[in-house]
């Protein structure tokens, strides 16, 4: 557990540094940046609901709860930014879509942390996650329109924009897969959930696939997917042919599942910094 509080306390730190500067100045965003901050609006969707969970379930509240702060916090000020950020119509269009689901859904994890309440999170987290990610799609779709540089290739923008993208994907997957498992460790949770934990785990593999074969990664892009998809294998190994990853089992301790994850949202932060670097 102490481990687990150090992690959580530098996510807290990190992420509440990023707020307070995004907070004294909102500078116009480069097209990396903004699939790279519109892709981390979904992760912290589900951040939230998973710390909403585990201070239900009383696990490391204080740590849980200030990083959930902090995510609301970050959430309101990337929007700001992107905001500020918006060349098409088509991008205005999902920011006022996801503005409007973003404020219903803040009422949901800033409410009690309550079996009843969890329960609502859990019905309507996925509408807010997929106008988030429809925002991601549209700055992807905008950047395969850019006229494009002298000896590069035609789809060379698209392809580094849809990494950052996938790479974005998996920090929101670490904490959909722990916010899951951990409502269903709770019970609040329906008979399906195992399905859909099997089904983001799969997922996070199919990504790690498509990220380590990509022709647009740097050596040290390689070398730090390498390491961050070492630490998943610490769920992944669980897997057997009757009962994969053993999330029906319940076997996994809900306070190691949030240890293993949050190490993976930290490094696959910094890989998608990495991509988005590359279009700029």
């Amino acid at each position: 557990m102490k481990n687990l509080t150090i992690i959580l306390s530098t996510l807290f730190i990190s992420f509440t540094t990023l707020a307070q500067q995004a907070a004294t100045e909102t500078p116009q965003l480069s097209l990396g940046a903004a699939v790279n901050i519109s892709g981390k609006q979904r992760m912290l969707t589900q951040r939230m609901a998973k710390d909403f969970v585990y201070m239900g379930m009383k696990i490391n509240v204080e740590a849980v709860e200030k990083e959930k702060a902090a995510s609301i916090i970050l959430f309101e000020e990337n929007f700001k930014a992107l905001s500020n950020f918006a060349p098409t119509e088509k991008i205005k269009a999902h920011l006022a879509k996801e503005e409007v689901l973003w404020r219903e859904y803040k009422k949901l994890v800033t409410a009690e942390p309550t079996p009843e309440n969890a329960r609502l999170i859990l019905d309507k987290n996925t509408s807010v996650l997929m106008a988030c990610d429809e925002l991601v799609r549209a700055y992807v779709e905008y950047a395969g329109t850019l006229p494009k540089k002298d000896g590069e290739d035609g789809n060379i923008a698209k392809s580094i924009a849809e990494n950052t993208n996938v790479a974005g994907r998996q920090r929101m997957l670490s904490q959909r897969l722990t916010f899951y498992y951990a409502a269903y460790v709770w019970g609040i949770a329906d008979a399906t959930t195992p399905d859909k934990i099997k089904g983001f785990a799969d997922y996070i593999k199919q990504n790690f696939s498509k990220l380590i074969i990509s022709d647009v990664n740097t050596l040290d892009i390689d070398d730090a997917l390498a390491n961050v998809i070492a630490d998943w294998r610490e769920v992944e190994e669980r897997c057997t042919n009757e009962n994969c990853y053993t999330f029906e089992n319940k076997s996994i301790d809900v306070a190691q599942m949030i240890k293993i994850t949050s190490n993976i949202l930290q490094k696959m932060d910094k890989i998608t910094g990495m991509y988005a670097k590359l279009l700029e």
